[in-house]
């Protein structure tokens, strides 16, 4: 929901709504980080780490 987006925003954690898979099986692989379907499992461990995070509109 657009709270919890808010939220973790605030805290420098990038997150991502309606997604497609394969999308998110690519950034799961650039980043190391876990794709989650919800905020109430989400641990450190889930995450991972990008120095820079672009978006490019084609």
């Amino acid at each position: 929901d657009p709270l919890s987006l808010d939220v973790l925003a605030k805290e420098g954690i990038l997150a991502l709504r309606r997604a497609k898979r394969r999308n998110m099986e690519r950034l799961t692989l650039a980043c190391g980080g876990e794709a989650m379907n919800s905020v109430e499992n989400l641990t450190k461990e889930c995450l991972g780490f990008a120095e820079d995070v672009y978006e490019h509109v084609l």
